[in-house]
């Protein structure tokens, strides 16, 4: 008798364990938001990047519903892996701009541009603290999939894609001028 009903129980048991871990689990994702970092600190990719910008014409906005879902989800998932949210204000929209927070519900970026292309997006951001940064954001997409990423800083205003295009050129084979040793944008 004993036997009998110790298979249901354990089919019950498995089905309650299944059942209770897979209702705990956030919502997969369908972008994968894997951040290589040596590549990007090593500038493996940005010639490629500065090679596409240059023979490509961007169509240029300024306000974060620009931004196509699949590059938010990105960047919101990368930075949940950080232990952060992506929050962006549009260009002047109130935002976090120092390392003082007064008002926590304000965002911690603020968009400067972004630029898109059927298969380059080039977004630039400022981020506060002791000092604004200006952040560079390069994504090669084929539809709506991230093919490659590359990220860097420029601590100047970010004006237009001529300007960045040309800080780029000037500062890709300089040990840390467009990358520290991290990467955060």
């Amino acid at each position: 008798m004993t036997k009998k009903l110790i298979i249901p129980a354990l089919m019950l048991l498995g089905l309650i364990f299944f059942w209770k871990s897979n209702s705990a689990m956030p919502p997969v994702s369908k972008i994968a938001c894997v951040v290589d970092t040596e590549k990007i600190l090593s500038n493996k990719s940005l010639p490629a990047f500065i090679r596409e910008l240059e023979h490509t014409k961007l169509k240029v906005c300024r306000n974060q519903k620009c931004i196509p879902p699949f590059v938010m989800e990105f960047l919101k998932c990368t930075a949940r892996q950080e232990g952060t949210k992506y929050a962006l204000a549009n260009p002047g929209e109130e935002w976090q701009v120092t390392d003082v927070v007064y008002d926590e519900t304000l965002p911690e970026r603020q968009l400067a541009f972004i630029g898109i292309s059927d298969s380059l997006i080039l977004m630039t951001n400022y981020t506060g603290g002791i000092g604004r940064a200006g952040h560079i954001l390069l994504f090669k997409v084929k539809g709506s999939k991230i093919i490659d990423f590359w990220s860097g800083i420029m601590l100047e205003d970010i004006r237009d894609e001529a300007q960045v295009l040309k800080f780029l050129k000037e500062n890709q084979h300089k040990k840390e001028a467009l990358n520290s040793n991290y990467v955060y944008f």
